[in-house]
């Protein structure tokens, strides 16, 4: 009788991302409508399915279709498919997993008994809601908010090797002032500590800054380039060498800071940094550049561990709303 043998196969690299924009939400939620949160999520997919990446997109478009419906932007099911794809089996050093989110986002500071303060972030899903909020002390499970710090414990955890967390939140149409009243005054960046366990976290701005959106661009500023900059257009000369074709951290996040900052102040005459923090190294890779006959493309590469720290803690030059 044969014995079938059996021979090892080798890992293959697993690319996986989540998705999400919010462009509606629910009726008095005290969180205006935005227009382009969708639209960054659509083109930030386009962009990673490109290049292998397995995307789960989550917007109100993709759940409109047969099927899809638990691809919505709210809570419960943002929490399902993030922890799916932290907790995929036999995830390591060859892996990537990016999580991405297009939105509201809001600052709340939490009291302490003697009155101390510390500030707490939250993305806001479509069936969030901020109405009469004051501090964290007054969230509950109905006001259906994602802590960044949940997220943070969360990739901690995840054994894959490369995690990049993306945050385009405090979005607004600097056209419309009005929608920047004191009840909104909180949707600014805070003064967070950087990820810990090998993650990255990408900012579209700083502390007491606002993410723009451009109807000109029919994109948020921070999310348009970042797109541009993954496509190769981040990639920058070496010394005495031309531009190699690796599209590094440092040139990403250059990048995408240089050019949201400058097209932001000059169009509106507001400041929006974006900020790069974690523990990596920027001079490691992030994506590869494909030229030649073929369409131009790019691919993800694996970054090593590093450390790094990026980006005014205080944020002096910060704008507030």
């Amino acid at each position: 009788t044969a014995i079938a043998s059996i021979h090892p196969v080798a890992a293959q690299e697993r690319k996986l991302a989540v998705v999400i924009g919010v462009n509606a939400y629910r009726g008095n939620s005290d969180l205006p409508t935005l227009q382009h949160a969708t639209a960054d999520a659509a083109a930030l997919s386009t962009t990673l399915r490109d290049v292998g990446f397995t995307v789960y997109e989550m917007t109100h478009d993709v759940a409109r279709q047969a099927g899809q419906e638990t691809m919505a932007p709210q809570l419960v099911y943002i929490r399902d498919q993030i922890q799916g794809i932290l907790e995929s089996p036999n995830l390591g050093a060859k892996d990537t997993v990016l999580i991405t989110l297009h939105g509201h986002g809001v600052q709340y500071d939490l009291v302490d008994a003697n009155g101390n303060k510390t500030p707490k972030f939250y993305f806001c899903p479509a069936d969030a809601t901020v109405t009469g909020l004051k501090t964290a002390n007054d969230i509950t499970d109905r006001n259906r908010l994602l802590p960044l710090e949940e997220l943070y414990d969360e990739l901690a955890k995840c054994p894959a090797a490369t995690k990049l967390l993306i945050v385009d939140a405090c979005r607004n149409d600097p056209t419309s002032p009005s929608v920047f009243r004191e009840s909104l005054a909180s949707a600014t960046l805070p003064k967070l500590p950087p990820p810990t366990g090998g993650t990255a976290a990408f900012f579209s701005c700083k502390a007491n800054q606002r993410a723009v959106e451009d109807s000109a661009l029919k994109q948020g500023v921070f999310t348009h380039f970042l797109v541009k900059g993954l496509q190769g257009e981040a990639d920058q000369p070496l010394a005495n060498k031309p531009a190699d074709g690796i599209v590094t951290f440092a040139e990403l996040s250059a990048y995408v800071a240089n050019n949201t900052y400058a097209h932001v102040f000059d169009k509106f005459k507001v400041r929006q940094s974006p900020e790069l923090r974690g523990d990596y190294d920027l001079n490691l890779p992030l994506a590869r550049i494909q030229t030649g006959p073929k369409a131009a493309g790019i691919e993800f590469v694996r970054v090593p561990a590093g450390s790094f720290r990026r980006g005014s803690e205080e944020g002096a030059d910060d704008e507030k709303p």
